[in-house]
């Protein structure tokens, strides 16, 4: 049965990841917030913001490690906070549907995305220099937001109030009010800046949704590209669906076995449209 399985039982839950990115992220941006802390207040000493921080002149004197140590360095104890806030309460999902190795990837992916983007816009705008794990942060998000289907969920706005939306809508609002401030706020020739870094979170966020997308093997289709095409009518085995009769209590039993089994190993992403209604027929009917 569905519910006797370890990963559905409420009385056995299934046995953690030795290894973890979410922790790994939020432990490495600690370590340094307090190094940092300690450098300044104490040494007054701004070495680490120095060596590490992402600008212009920065990747000019060759310093390229600034693409993604600016990640780890952060303006203060909020701007610490909400990262990782959002990082535990939104991008943990990520981390439990791909596995922690793809985490790690898409992060640093969007780190660079966020940093690359920031330089192109800092060549017009008036901020010197990047830190923070906001564009990591904002491309996990936006993978997770991606990858969810696309039906009306709950969230707990600001963490309290609860409202059923769809997963995109909020990735486009998000977008939609960061594209605001890089154009209105950040790229205003008499704006002050506000030292929010818009432009990085927009990268971010593309550079989430690309690997995102490569995950979910949307891109999957170019690797035939250039390739001798077929006669009309000829395909792939897999390119053909095939149904299963689902209508006998054992054979939905199995059907839906092989569907679990799949979900632990690779993922509830990698489910096709017919294998997520087994999986509702079998809620319903066992």
């Amino acid at each position: 049965m569905i519910q006797d399985r370890d990963y559905f039982s409420k009385r056995e839950s299934a046995p953690a990841e030795a290894f973890s990115a979410i922790k790994l992220i939020t432990i490495i941006n600690a370590a340094v917030f307090a190094a940092n802390a300690l450098l300044l207040n104490f040494f007054n000493s701004d070495v680490l913001a120095r060596y590490f921080s992402l600008s212009l002149s920065a990747l000019g004197s060759g310093k390229i490690w600034t693409l993604l140590t600016y990640s780890f360095l952060h303006g203060g104890f909020l701007h610490l906070g909400v990262n990782l806030l959002i990082l535990w309460l939104v991008c943990g999902g990520f981390e439990r549907d791909c596995g922690a190795g793809r985490t790690l990837f898409v992060y640093f992916a969007s780190v660079l995305g966020g940093g690359l983007a920031f330089l192109a816009v800092s060549a017009f705008a008036g901020m010197s220099h990047l830190v923070g794990a906001s564009a990591g942060v904002a491309g996990l998000m936006a993978a997770r937001f991606f990858l969810m289907e696309n039906k009306k969920s709950l969230f707990a706005l600001f963490g309290v109030f609860p409202i059923a939306i769809r997963p995109r809508a909020i990735l486009y609002v998000v977008a939609a009010c960061e594209f605001f401030g890089m154009v209105f706020v950040e790229l205003a020739p008499y704006s002050a800046g506000g030292g929010i870094g818009y432009s990085s979170h927009l990268g971010g966020m593309a550079f989430g949704v690309l690997c995102a997308m490569a995950v979910s093997g949307k891109f999957r289709g170019l690797a035939h590209f250039g390739k001798i095409k077929r006669p009309r009518g000829m395909g792939r085995a897999s390119d053909y669906k095939f149904k299963v009769n689902i209508s006998d209590d054992a054979e939905l039993r199995r059907r839906t076995d092989e569907i679990l089994d799949k979900i632990k190993e690779k993922g509830f992403h990698t489910l096709t449209d017919e294998e997520k209604r087994v999986l509702d027929i079998a809620k319903d009917r066992l």
